[in-house]
């Protein structure tokens, strides 16, 4: 069945900001909001939980907790806002969440999930520029140009650029499922001088308890590509390579809460220097482990 998105536009004609309430009901959910018009809002849940801008033409997914009460939109003084929602967790097609801002080094971190844990999402490069994915306390990881990673929320996830000259950093971001459409998870590594060059495109470490999870890995380059599990996206020692993929070649496998043989890391790479590698990843769904 389909469903509109919900909308808004409140004006605020006043010399404060404005609350109005947008969402009342008493169901753990995600919403996924869409700042459609030309100036920031904020919001907020009744009783706490923390406050979060959306900038203009961009989205933010927001998880409303049971005990914090309603969903509240703040507009700014002699401001309108105006925008979409939808409800994420469901089968139904939802506008992919969206970011497109142009920021300078990490003091403009923006913030593109907010408050979900346990929740696998894709986030997918689309700009022409690297930039930084932090995911709660876990160390930043670059995401290059027309990349992707995979990763379990763990609360917040922010997008921010070691840049010192203003860049565009854009996205493209969605929970990941089998029960409705995703775009492809994609990586190409040009050819580096450095050989062996782990590049991370799954990262489980804060799945919890869940049954395996089930991955395709097409290798769509001329070369030949290492999958490789690891404990830590930084941490070699203790890798294992779990299979050398041919050219024009796919590979399934399943990892679960504990990682490839209790490594938590899933990433790609040459088996050489000099040699580009490039594939196409998909979510097959979950399995149980036996």
């Amino acid at each position: 069945m389909a469903v509109r998105s919900g909308r808004f536009k409140i004006k605020n004609t006043t010399t404060n900001s404005a609350e109005s309430v947008l969402i009342h009901h008493k169901t753990r959910s995600v919403y996924r909001f869409f700042n459609s018009g030309d100036k920031p809002f904020q919001l907020k849940q009744k009783l706490g939980g923390g406050q979060k801008t959306v900038e203009a033409k961009n989205s933010i997914d927001f998880e409303l907790r049971p005990d914090k009460g309603e969903l509240i939109l703040v507009v700014g003084a002699g401001e309108t806002a105006q925008g979409m929602y939808d409800f994420v967790e469901s089968s139904r097609d939802v506008r992919n969440g969206r970011f497109s801002l142009e920021m300078l080094n990490s003091t403009s971190a923006a913030t593109i999930i907010f408050g979900r844990d346990r929740t696998l999402y894709r986030v997918f490069n689309s700009g022409e520029f690297p930039f930084k994915l932090k995911n709660g306390s876990n160390a930043a990881v670059i995401v290059p140009s027309k990349q992707s990673l995979d990763i379990v929320v763990k609360g917040n996830v922010k997008i921010s650029t070691n840049s010192t000259t203003a860049i565009l950093a854009e996205a493209i971001y969605d929970i990941v499922t089998d029960s409705k459409p995703i775009r492809s998870g994609r990586f190409n590594r040009r050819a580096s001088g450095t050989p062996n060059e782990f590049h991370q495109i799954i990262d489980i470490r804060d799945l919890g308890a869940s049954p395996y999870l089930l991955y395709r890995i097409l290798n769509s380059g001329d070369e030949d590509i290492e999958i490789v599990a690891r404990k830590d996206p930084s941490d070699s020692a203790e890798e294992q390579i779990i299979f050398t993929l041919p050219k024009k070649q796919s590979f399934d496998f399943g990892i679960d809460e504990e990682g490839f043989d209790s490594r938590k890391t899933i990433g790609v790479r040459s088996t050489g220097a000099n040699k580009a590698i490039k594939g196409i990843y998909e979510f097959l769904g979950n399995d149980t482990a036996t």
